[in-house]
């Protein structure tokens, strides 16, 4: 990626964050998966910490968390638009969210559902695989994991 580029992660507490995550959601998860609206958009996300990731001022990527008993984390709606990907700010969100649980709370675990096919990477980030394959909206996903010792 071009180290000229501005990367901002910021946590989602405005409208225009909010209306740029949806966004990224809407095309990511209902145009390109062809998954529900109401699935995607449950309500949830008032109980989630969400993050936006900006490139040179375009919003291009989210994810969130939702704190779990136990000090127990599930990582959730990871997306990056289409054209942004395989160009590593997917790695760069997702340890961003994954450094601001360890850094800020107390964390035993991390896990999320994650698309069968992105294995591989989730492995290369110290996830491991726990159970077996599953349908998730008619898409074959995998848990993964990664625990702490505190």
């Amino acid at each position: 990626m071009d180290s000229n580029k501005n990367i901002i992660i910021r946590e989602v507490k405005n409208k225009i964050d909010t209306l740029a995550m949806m966004d990224i959601r809407y095309q990511t998860f209902v145009e390109q998966m062809n998954i529900d609206f109401k699935a995607d958009f449950d309500g949830s996300d008032n109980e989630c910490v969400n993050f936006i990731l900006y490139l040179d001022d375009k919003a291009v990527g989210t994810i969130r968390f939702h704190i779990e008993p136990n000090n127990v984390y599930r990582l959730g709606r990871f997306a990056v638009l289409k054209e942004y990907r395989k160009n590593g700010l997917g790695s760069i969100l997702f340890k961003y969210a994954e450094n601001y649980i360890k850094e800020n709370m107390p964390v035993s675990k991390i896990y999320f559902h994650g698309m069968t096919y992105l294995k591989d990477y989730y492995i290369k980030m110290g996830y491991e695989i726990i159970g077996n394959e599953f349908l998730e909206e008619n898409i074959p996903h995998i848990r993964f994991q990664k625990t702490f010792n505190n």
